[in-house]
C-alpha cells in the first residue's frame, strides 16, 4: 500500500453471496440418471479473506444519466485517468477501471463530490455463504416423493402450501417466464429441458444477434461471467479456488434454484416444481467458485427484464448498491416481479436485494418431514433464516428441498444430471418465484390484468402468519415470518376476472418540505382515504433508493443534498394509489448548536430515532435543534457485533476508525485494536456503503509491545492523536492510559513515524483513578480546545459526570507540562442519552 499524506480534519461547519445453508447432498436420483448415492465432503472452517471489491474498478452514474459521449463525461475520464468497460444504456452506469496510482478507496473520495456524479461506488463482489454439513442427510429414507410433498402440500393433518389445490387450477402457463439469475441451468437435465425458455427473436447459432437487443444466439440466455451464450452451469476443476465453501461449490446451485421454481411436473421424473409449465430463463452471473461483481448482477437483472421475464429470481445477497437498486428499479418499470432471498445469517438484519424496493424477501421456515431427519415443526423459523418485517416478507420451506441438480468435477461424472438435498433461503425464494409465475398464469387465463405491484401485494396478503417460535435463537418474536408463510391456494383465489368492483383508496403524502442532511423528516399519510374503509397499508419510496419505509407516518433522514420526490403508495388489499411529495436538503445548513457526531457503548434509543443504535453505529446530535439522527450504520457494512473505540471525520468525507478488539474488516482483513481504518463512503445514514482500507498499523509503531488498545481518537495540526487502554509505549514515547500521544509519519500497511506526549493527564487531576482512562476525544478545530469522555464516572478539576458526560479541556501547556482549567461541557443525561451509555468516540463541528 503506498504511503499516505497527513491527515486533515474536517473544515465544515455543520458492499453477494449465494443463499445456501446446508451442503447440498445428492440424493438417490431416479433411472436412468443415477443409482448412486452421492455426498459432498464439509471443508473445514477457513478464514474468509477474498476480496469484496474488484481492487481496480470502480462503477458510477452521472446526473441525468449521462452517456459516454457526453463531454463532461469525457473530461472527467481524462481528468483522472478512468478507462471505460462497459456503458448500461438500460440503468445508465458506467464501469471503469482506475490508473494504477489510485486505489478504489481514493477513487470515491475523489469522485463523490464532483457534480456531475449521481453516485460512485466500489464493484462489489458477493459470494457463496460457507456451507455447514447438516445431520438430515443419514437419516434421510430416500423417499423423494414423500419430501417432496411435505414442503409443497403437507402431509396429513399438517399443511404448508396447500400446493396440490391450487395445481388443481394452474400449474403455470407457458408464456410466463421466470429468470434464475444464478450460476447458470443445466439445459439438458431431464427435469428441466422442457420448460428452458428460447428466445423467440433469436436464430440459434447463426453467429447475428437476430432480436436487436447486444447479444448474439442468445437462445436460452446469457452467461455475464464469460460474457457468452451459453448459461449452463460451469463444472469446475475440483478445487476450492476461493478458500470457502469447498472446491466447486456453486455449480448445482442454479440447476437446484430453477429446480425448485419450475421444474417439469407429472412427468414421472425427479423432482416437481412450484409452476410445473412455466418457461426458465438462464441468466448466468456466477461461476463455480467466487463471486459476482455487482454490474454482472446488474447486466442480469436488467436482461431478463428487457428480456420478458415475468419474474426474476435472485437467490443471493450482499450490501447495499445503488447499481443493483437502479437495476431492480428498471426491471420493475418493466413489470416483471423480483423475488429474493432474505439471508441465511439468522439475524434480523436486512440483507441486498432482498431489502430494495420492490422485491419480495424471501425467509425459511423449519422442516416438518423427519424423514428428512427434521423438527417436526412445519411452522418454526428455520435456524439459519432471517427474521422480522426489516429483513422479510414472507416465508417458505427452505429445509430438507429435494431439487434438480448437475454434479461437478468435485463429486465425479462431471455434467451427469443428478438430484440433490439441501436447504436454505436461496431456495426458498425461488418456490416464491415459481409461485408468483402461477399467479401471472391464473391473471391471465381470467383476464384480471395484473401489475407486478398487484402479484406482490397477493402474495403477501394470502399469506397465513405462523406463531412465535420459542425455540429458535435468537427468538424472533411473533412476527419473525412478517406476512408469513405462502399459501398456494389463497393467492390463487384471490385473483379474479372482470372489471374491479373495489373503490381504489386516495393516497396523500402530506406537503412539500425542507429540511438538512442527517436531520430526520417526518412523513404523514394519515390524510390518504378509502371510500370502502377498507385498512389501508403504507409504503414510502423516500426516492435515495434506501428501502421502503412502511406505516402511517414515518421517519427518514437524507445523507446527501438535493431534491427528493417522496412516493407514498396506500393499498386496500386489491387497488393501490400513489402520491407524491417533494422534499428538498440543504448540503451545508447553518447550525443552530455544536453538530456532534458519537458513538457509545451498547445498544441505545435516542429521541426521534427509529430502533436502537449499536455498538458500531456513529449518531449525530444537533445541540441547538435537540435532533438524533443516524450518521453511520456499521452493520451495514460487516462492523455487526464490533464495538467503536474512536473515530474522525476528514475533509475529503472518509472516516478513520478506531475498533475496541480484533475485528474481520471487509476489505481489510484482521485488524488489531492498536490499528486504525479509513472508511470510504458511497452513501451514509440508514443504508451505509462503502469501502474500507488499512489507514494506520500500530504494530508498525510499537503500539502491540503492551497490548494496546487505541481507545480514544483525533487529530491535531494535521497529525493523528491517540490514547491507549491501559500503559503506553509506542516509538519514541511512553505514558499512561490517561494521557494523548500525537503521531508524525506516515501511513498505510507500512506505518512509521513517532510519537509525543501531547497530554498528560497526571499533571489536571486524571492520574491514579481507572476510570479517568480516556474513552473519546475531540480537539476542536476553532480554538484547540480538548473536548473527553472518561471510562467511568469522574470527578477532577473541579468537576464531576458520569461516563456518559462530556468534559471540556482549555490548555495553557501542553506536553510533559499540561495545564489549564476543566469544565463540564454537557450532560448527556439531560438530552436523551440514557444512563451508563458510555461515549466511545466524538467529533464535534462548532
Amino acid at each position: 500500500m503506498k504511503k499516505r499524506s497527513a491527515v486533515t480534519l474536517i473544515p465544515r461547519v455543520l458492499i453477494l453471496s449465494l443463499l445456501v445453508t446446508s451442503l447440498a447432498s445428492p440424493i438417490l436420483a431416479q433411472e436412468p440418471i443415477s443409482t448412486e448415492l452421492k455426498r459432498k465432503a464439509t471443508p473445514a472452517p477457513k478464514v474468509d479473506e477474498r476480496p469484496l471489491y474488484a481492487p481496480d474498478e470502480i462503477v458510477v452514474r452521472y446526473e441525468d444519466g449521462l452517456d459516454p459521449l457526453h463531454s463532461g463525461v469525457q473530461a472527467l475520464e481524462s481528468r483522472f485517468g478512468l478507462v471505460p468497460i462497459k456503458f448500461n444504456e438500460s440503468i445508465q452506469y458506467h464501469r471503469y477501471r482506475l490508473p494504477e496510482s489510485m486505489s478504489v478507496s481514493d477513487a470515491i473520495l475523489l469522485l463523490r463530490g464532483d457534480s456531475l456524479v449521481d453516485y460512485v461506488e466500489a464493484n462489489y463482489i458477493y459470494y457463496l455463504d460457507a456451507i455447514p454439513n447438516d445431520s438430515f442427510y443419514d437419516n434421510y429414507q430416500s423417499v423423494a416423493t414423500d419430501l417432496a410433498k411435505w414442503y409443497f402440500d403437507g402431509i396429513g393433518a399438517d399443511r404448508n402450501l396447500n400446493a396440490e389445490s391450487a395445481w388443481d387450477v394452474t400449474t403455470g402457463r407457458t408464456d410466463v417466464t421466470i429468470a434464475i439469475v444464478d450460476s447458470g441451468i443445466d439445459l439438458d437435465h431431464p427435469d428441466l429441458a422442457a420448460n428452458i425458455w428460447t428466445n423467440p427473436g433469436e436464430v440459434a447459432g447463426n453467429g447475428s444477434d437476430d432480436d436487436g437487443n447486444g447479444f448474439v444466439d442468445d437462445v436460452n440466455g446469457w452467461d455475464f461471467q464469460s460474457n457468452d451464450n451459453n448459461p449452463n452451469p460451469d463444472l469446475g476443476n475440483g478445487i476450492d479456488d476461493d478458500g470457502v465453501g469447498g472446491p466447486d461449490s456453486n455449480t448445482f446451485h442454479g440447476t437446484f434454484s430453477a429446480s425448485c421454481a419450475g421444474a417439469v411436473g407429472n412427468n414421472a421424473t425427479g423432482a416437481t416444481g412450484a409452476a410445473w409449465n412455466c418457461k426458465l430463463m438462464a441468466v448466468k452471473i456466477f461461476t463455480d467458485d467466487g463471486g459476482a461483481f455487482t454490474t454482472d448482477i446488474a447486466d442480469g437483472i436488467s436482461y431478463a427484464a428487457a428480456n420478458g421475464a415475468d419474474v426474476i429470481n435472485m437467490s443471493f445477497g450482499g450490501g447495499f448498491s445503488s447499481t443493483v437498486q437502479n437495476a431492480v428499479n428498471f426491471a420493475h418499470g418493466q413489470g416483471s416481479v423480483q423475488v429474493a432471498s432474505a439471508g441465511n445469517g439468522n439475524s434480523s438484519s436486512q440483507q441486498y436485494p432482498s431489502s430494495l424496493n420492490f422485491v419480495i424477501s424471501v425467509g425459511a421456515n423449519d422442516s416438518g418431514s423427519v424423514l428428512a431427519g427434521g423438527s417436526g415443526d412445519l411452522d418454526g423459523r428455520a435456524s439459519f433464516s432471517q427474521y422480522g418485517t426489516a429483513a422479510v416478507d414472507v416465508v417458505a420451506p427452505g429445509t430438507d428441498l429435494v431439487g434438480a441438480a448437475v454434479l461437478s468435477v468435485a463429486e465425479g461424472n462431471p455434467g451427469a444430471p443428478s438430484y440433490f438435498l439441501s436447504s436454505g433461503t436461496s431456495f426458498s425464494g425461488p418456490t416464491v418465484a415459481g409461485l408468483c409465475a402461477l399467479v401471472i398464469s391464473k391473471g391471465l387465463d381470467v383476464g384480471a390484468g395484473l401489475t407486478n405491484d398487484d402479484v406482490e401485494n397477493i402474495i403477501q396478503n394470502t399469506a397465513n402468519d405462523l406463531p412465535d417460535d420459542p425455540g429458535d435463537s435468537p427468538n424472533g418474536g411473533s412476527s419473525w415470518d412478517n406476512h408469513g408463510r405462502v399459501d398456494f391456494q389463497a393467492a390463487l383465489d384471490a385473483v379474479s376476472g372482470g372489471p374491479p368492483v373495489n373503490t381504489p383508496p386516495v393516497a396523500d403524502a402530506g406537503p412539500d418540505q425542507g429540511g438538512l442532511v442527517g436531520q430526520n423528516i417526518s412523513f404523514d399519510g394519515s390524510g390518504s382515504s378509502d371510500a370502502d374503509n377498507d385498512p389501508l397499508t403504507y409504503s414510502w419510496d423516500f426516492g435515495d433508493n434506501s428501502p421502503d419505509g412502511s406505516g402511517v407516518s414515518v421517519n427518514h433522514s437524507y445523507a446527501t443534498a438535493g431534491t427528493y420526490v417522496v412516493t407514498l403508495t396506500v393499498d386496500d388489499g386489491q387497488d393501490t394509489d400513489m402520491d407524491t411529495a417533494v422534499v428538498t436538503i440543504d448540503d451545508v445548513p447553518p447550525p443552530s448548536g455544536t453538530l456532534m457526531y458519537f458513538s457509545s457503548l451498547g445498544n441505545r434509543s435516542y429521541p426521534g430515532l427509529s430502533g436502537t443504535m449499536a455498538n458500531e453505529d456513529i449518531i449525530l446530535y444537533d445541540s441547538g435543534s435537540g435532533a438524533f439522527t443516524q450518521y453511520f450504520d456499521g452493520s451495514d457494512v460487516g462492523l455487526g457485533s464490533a464495538v467503536m473505540d474512536g473515530f474522525v471525520l476528514l475533509a475529503d468525507g472518509s472516516i478513520l476508525i478506531s475498533l475496541s478488539a480484533s475485528f474481520s474488516v471487509p476489505g481489510v482483513g484482521t485488524a488489531d485494536d492498536s490499528d486504525v481504518v479509513q472508511f470510504a463512503p458511497t452513501s451514509l445514514g440508514p443504508t451505509t456503503a462503502g469501502v474500507f482500507t488499512l489507514f494506520f498499523d500500530g504494530s508498525d509503531v510499537g503500539l502491540t509491545s503492551n497490548g494496546e488498545d487505541v481507545d480514544a481518537l483525533s487529530v491535531n495540526n494535521g497529525n493523528l492523536v491517540v490514547s491507549t487502554t491501559g500503559g503506553f509505549s509506542g516509538s519514541g514515547a511512553s505514558g499512561a492510559d490517561e494521557d494523548f500521544f500525537e503521531f508524525v509519519g506516515s501511513f498505510g500497511s507500512s506505518t512509521s513515524g513517532s510519537f509525543t506526549r501531547l497530554f498528560d493527564g497526571s499533571d489536571v487531576g486524571l492520574g491514579g483513578n481507572g476510570s479517568h482512562d480516556m474513552r473519546a476525544l475531540h480537539i476542536s478545530l476553532v480554538d484547540g480546545r480538548f473536548y473527553v469522555s472518561t471510562v467511568g464516572n469522574f470527578n477532577f478539576g473541579g468537576i464531576s459526570g458520569a461516563d456518559e458526560d462530556i468534559a471540556r479541556f482549555t490548555p495553557s501547556t501542553l506536553g510533559n507540562s499540561t495545564s489549564g482549567a476543566w469544565d463540564l461541557y454537557l450532560d448527556f443525561s439531560t438530552v436523551g442519552m440514557q444512563t451508563g451509555g458510555d461515549v466511545t468516540g466524538l467529533f464535534l463541528i462548532e
